[in-house]
Protein backbone atom coordinates (compact mmCIF):
# COMPACT_ATOMS: atom_id res chain seq x y z
CA UNK A 1 0.00 0.00 0.00
CA UNK A 2 1.41 3.37 -0.47
CA UNK A 3 2.24 5.89 2.11
CA UNK A 4 -0.33 8.95 1.75
CA UNK A 5 1.36 12.29 2.73
CA UNK A 6 -0.85 14.72 4.31
CA UNK A 7 0.27 18.57 4.61
CA UNK A 8 -2.42 20.76 6.31
CA UNK A 9 -1.06 23.94 5.85
CA UNK A 10 -2.15 26.99 8.48
CA UNK A 11 -4.67 24.61 10.91
CA UNK A 12 -6.02 26.28 13.82
CA UNK A 13 -5.32 23.65 16.77
CA UNK A 14 -9.15 22.09 18.18
CA UNK A 15 -7.52 20.55 21.07
CA UNK A 16 -4.66 18.74 22.29
CA UNK A 17 -4.49 15.44 24.51
CA UNK A 18 -0.89 15.27 25.83
CA UNK A 19 -2.08 12.79 28.81
CA UNK A 20 -1.55 10.07 26.37
CA UNK A 21 1.37 8.56 24.48
CA UNK A 22 1.75 9.42 21.56
CA UNK A 23 0.19 13.19 22.48
CA UNK A 24 -3.04 13.86 19.83
CA UNK A 25 -3.53 16.98 18.56
CA UNK A 26 -7.14 17.55 16.90
CA UNK A 27 -7.66 20.34 13.61
CA UNK A 28 -10.80 21.13 12.37
CA UNK A 29 -10.35 20.75 8.15
CA UNK A 30 -12.62 21.71 5.82
CA UNK A 31 -12.93 19.60 2.45
CA UNK A 32 -13.32 20.85 -0.85
CA UNK A 33 -17.17 20.58 -0.36
CA UNK A 34 -16.83 23.63 2.54
CA UNK A 35 -17.60 20.43 5.24
CA UNK A 36 -15.51 20.70 8.42
CA UNK A 37 -13.94 17.04 9.48
CA UNK A 38 -11.53 16.35 12.15
CA UNK A 39 -8.18 14.72 11.70
CA UNK A 40 -5.92 13.57 14.46
CA UNK A 41 -2.16 13.69 14.27
CA UNK A 42 -0.68 11.66 16.65
CA UNK A 43 3.09 12.29 17.51
CA UNK A 44 5.85 11.87 20.05
CA UNK A 45 5.07 11.26 23.68
CA UNK A 46 5.57 14.66 25.93
CA UNK A 47 9.17 13.33 26.90
CA UNK A 48 9.51 13.63 23.19
CA UNK A 49 8.64 17.03 22.65
CA UNK A 50 10.38 18.64 25.05
CA UNK A 51 13.76 16.70 23.70
CA UNK A 52 12.49 17.85 20.10
CA UNK A 53 12.73 21.72 21.85
CA UNK A 54 9.42 22.30 22.98
CA UNK A 55 8.42 23.10 26.79
CA UNK A 56 6.47 21.05 29.15
CA UNK A 57 3.44 23.75 28.85
CA UNK A 58 2.48 25.11 26.10
CA UNK A 59 3.06 22.90 23.46
CA UNK A 60 0.57 23.78 21.03
CA UNK A 61 -1.96 26.31 21.95
CA UNK A 62 -5.45 25.63 21.20
CA UNK A 63 -6.53 28.56 18.42
CA UNK A 64 -3.33 29.02 17.31
CA UNK A 65 -2.17 28.03 13.77
CA UNK A 66 0.03 25.62 12.78
CA UNK A 67 1.17 23.60 9.33
CA UNK A 68 1.34 19.76 9.98
CA UNK A 69 2.81 17.09 8.00
CA UNK A 70 2.32 13.90 8.55
CA UNK A 71 1.62 10.03 7.06
CA UNK A 72 -1.84 8.98 7.07
CA UNK A 73 -2.90 6.00 8.59
CA UNK A 74 -3.10 3.47 6.16
CA UNK A 75 -6.93 2.51 6.90
CA UNK A 76 -7.58 6.15 5.03
CA UNK A 77 -8.78 7.74 7.90
CA UNK A 78 -8.52 11.13 9.20
CA UNK A 79 -5.92 10.41 11.19
CA UNK A 80 -1.85 10.70 10.40
CA UNK A 81 1.48 10.48 12.35
CA UNK A 82 3.10 13.78 12.57
CA UNK A 83 6.47 14.09 10.65
CA UNK A 84 7.38 17.87 10.88
CA UNK A 85 5.53 20.70 11.87
CA UNK A 86 5.98 24.89 11.35
CA UNK A 87 4.34 27.47 14.37
CA UNK A 88 2.69 30.48 14.59
CA UNK A 89 6.02 31.58 14.71
CA UNK A 90 7.62 30.72 11.42
CA UNK A 91 9.91 27.90 13.14
CA UNK A 92 9.71 24.55 11.53
CA UNK A 93 10.66 21.18 14.06
CA UNK A 94 10.87 17.67 12.55
CA UNK A 95 9.60 15.25 14.96
CA UNK A 96 10.03 12.12 13.28
CA UNK A 97 12.70 10.60 11.09
CA UNK A 98 11.58 7.32 10.50
CA UNK A 99 10.66 5.31 7.20
CA UNK A 100 6.81 5.12 6.37
CA UNK A 101 7.21 2.39 5.20
CA UNK A 102 8.92 0.41 7.61
CA UNK A 103 12.17 -0.45 5.73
Amino acid sequence: MDVVVVLLAAQPVLDVDAHVEPVEVLLDVEDGEGKSNTWVFETAAPNGLRRAGFSQKGVFKVGESYTFVGYQARDGSRMAFLESLTGPDGKTVKIWFGDPNAN
